[in-house]
């Protein structure tokens, strides 16, 4: 049950208006938000910027590479464990 998610974490090539047109991810998005659960997006490029936040995303982070990746899980486990709060407001940024 989706209800019973920690997190659900959405993987795109791109993130792009085409998401936001219906793309599986962004109805897996609108069904996340709907049970309360944060949605997370790892993408090789981010062409929506702050508009991600259309779709109830917390967190963008783009990762081209093994590393990234890497990187990219260790920022949405840390926010996950965190759990709800004002640390967790809608962004969209590349791994550090």
């Amino acid at each position: 049950e989706l209800e019973q998610a920690d997190a659900l974490v959405l993987g795109e090539g791109r993130l792009d208006r085409q998401t936001l047109e219906g793309k599986i991810a962004a109805r897996a998005a609108v069904r996340a938000a709907g049970a309360g659960v944060p949605i997370f997006a790892v993408v090789g490029r981010d062409e929506l910027g702050p508009h991600a936040a259309a779709l109830g995303l917390e967190l963008v982070l783009e990762a081209g590479d093994p590393e990234a990746f890497e990187r990219a899980g260790a920022a949405i486990a840390e926010r996950v464990l965190a759990g709800p709060g004002p640390e967790r407001a809608p962004v969209s940024q590349p791994p550090r």
